[in-house]
C-alpha cells in the first residue's frame, strides 16, 4: 500500500489576503443564498412589504420616516425605526412590483457588504489572519 496523503489547508490559509478573504466571503454567501433565490417572501416580509400599501408607491416616503416599518391599518406600528429600508422597498416596488426575486436580489449585496465591513473592522484592530476566522 502507498503512503496515506493528508488533507492539509494550512496552506490555503497561510497567505490568505484582504483580496482572497473577500472572494472566499462571497463564494460562501453565494453557496449559503442560492437557495433562497427562488423562495417566496417570509415572515416580516409580509408586514413590510406585502401587506403595506404605503410601501406599494414612492408617493409615501415622507411617512416612513414618521413611524415603524410596521404597517397596522393605516399607520406604521412597531418599535423598529427603519425608514431607510422603507424606502428602498418602496423603490423596488415600484419598480418590479411584487416580485420576491428583486428584494432578494437587494437583500444579497447588503448582507455581504455587512460582512465585508466586519471583516475590515476586524482586521484594523487584530492580526491579519484573525478578522477572516471570526464568526
Amino acid at each position: 500500500m502507498g503512503k496515506e496523503r493528508k488533507l492539509n489547508l494550512g496552506g490555503f490559509f497561510e497567505n490568505i489576503t484582504t483580496k482572497r478573504a473577500i472572494w472566499i466571503i462571497i463564494v460562501i454567501g453565494l453557496i449559503v443564498y442560492f437557495n433562497t433565490l427562488f423562495n417566496g417572501f417570509i415572515g416580516d416580509d409580509f408586514d413590510q412589504i406585502v401587506n403595506n400599501p404605503l410601501v406599494h408607491s414612492t408617493g409615501n416616503i415622507p411617512q416612513f420616516f414618521k413611524g415603524s416599518s410596521f404597517y397596522a391599518g393605516g399607520s406604521l406600528l412597531g418599535i423598529y425605526y427603519k425608514p431607510l429600508l422603507s424606502t428602498f422597498y418602496s423603490l423596488i416596488y415600484t419598480i418590479f412590483g411584487g416580485v420576491p426575486l428583486s428584494f432578494i436580489c437587494f437583500k444579497f449585496p447588503c448582507i455581504l457588504q455587512m460582512q465585508f465591513l466586519y471583516l475590515f473592522f476586524l482586521n484594523y484592530f487584530f492580526q491579519e489572519k484573525l478578522p477572516f476566522f471570526c464568526p
